[in-house]
This record gives C-alpha cells, structure tokens and sequence, in this order.
C-alpha cells in the first residue's frame, strides 16, 4: 500500500471518529481554562493543589528526577513509555462511553493549574514561556483525545454501526472500527513523542 493511501486511510479514521474525539478534546481544553482562571484568580485551593502536584513530581516522578539529573534519554523513555500505557488505558475506559469525559475534566483542570510557577507567578506572561506550556499542553491534549475518541468510537460500531462498519466482526467488534483504532494510534503515538520532545528538550 502506498503511503498516501495510508495517510488517506488515518485521515478517514479521524473523520469517522471526529465526535467523540472533539468532545473529549473540547472537555479537557474547557476544564484547563477553568484551571488557568482559578489560580490566575488566585484561588487558594487550586494553588495549593498545585503546590502538591508539584512537590510529588519532585521527589516521585522518575522521568522528572532523571532531567534534573541531566539523563534526558533516560526522561524521555520513561515518559514516553507511561504516557503510551496512559493513553491505551484511556482507550480502554472510552470502551464505557462515560468514563472519558469526567476523567478528561479532572486531567485538564490539573493541566490549568500548572499554568503558575513556584511562586505562583503566571507562565503565560511572557510569549516564549506561554508557547512552551500552552504548546505542549495542547499536544497532549491532542494524543489523548485520538486515544479516547478510538475507544468511544468502537463502542459505538458496536451498538449502533455506521454504514461503513457493517462488514466482517471479530465476535461483536467490527473488524473495520478496530483497524479505525489502530490507525488513530499511528497519531497517537507520535504525538506523545513530540510532546516528550517539546518538554524535555525545549524547556
């Protein structure tokens, strides 16, 4: 198969897909804003939420721990790889349909929140630094939302199949939604990669 036949085929798959994708994506993009407008307002709860988040991703986070080691290979493999695993773990509760949506409002709220430094200064202040997060947040944004609408959208070939899934099935899974699947992670994938790139290598 040619190349640009393939890319046809992924760019079809986001077509079929596009409602629960944009949903998921309009649902964690809406709950980030209300998290940038909480500690911009200077909400004490949201601030020290993420005071919290912070002082765990210090001392817990491995990925972060080796950067500050100047180990960005070793960062970069350990993101990659738990953001792979969190993305097929978004499919698979997006199979339920409901599950994505107040998970994406709770993930994006906590994005809004680090929208503020240590000292609770705005990172959005200054045109590179609000580049930087707001860029990465949206690529992120983007993985996960493929991810949750490949879910969401074989489950619903399987309750109310379209035209183009009523072929072949693998018990009751339309064998053409699970290659729609597959073909939104030939995004996914690369996405969590450019946006480990972006964090580790740009900041």
């Amino acid at each position: 198969m040619k190349a640009s036949s393939f890319e046809r085929l992924v760019f079809r798959a986001v077509i079929r897909a596009y409602i629960p994708i944009v949903t998921v994506a309009v649902t964690y993009t809406v709950a980030m804003l209300v998290g940038i407008t909480m500690v911009h307002a200077g909400s004490k709860y949201a601030l020290e939420r993420r005071d919290h988040l912070f002082v765990h991703v210090q001392q817990q986070d491995k990925a972060d721990i080796a950067f500050r080691e100047d180990e960005r290979l070793k960062a970069v493999a350990i993101e990659v790889g738990r953001d792979a695993w969190r993305a097929l773990r978004a499919t698979l509760e997006a199979l339920t349909i409901v599950i994505p949506y107040p998970t994406a409002a709770y993930n994006g709220w906590y994005r809004g929140i680090l929208s503020v430094d240590g000292g609770h200064a705005s990172r959005l202040a200054h045109p590179i630094e609000a580049a930087y997060f707001l860029g990465y947040q949206m690529i992120q944004i983007t993985a996960f939302s493929l991810a949750s609408g490949a879910g969401i959208n074989l489950t619903l070939a399987c309750l109310r199949p379209r035209p183009c899934y009523r072929g072949d099935k693998i018990f009751i899974l339309p064998k053409e939604a699970l290659r729609d699947l597959l073909r939104l992670y030939v995004l996914v994938l690369p996405l969590l990669l450019l946006a480990t790139w972006w964090e580790y290598f740009l900041a």
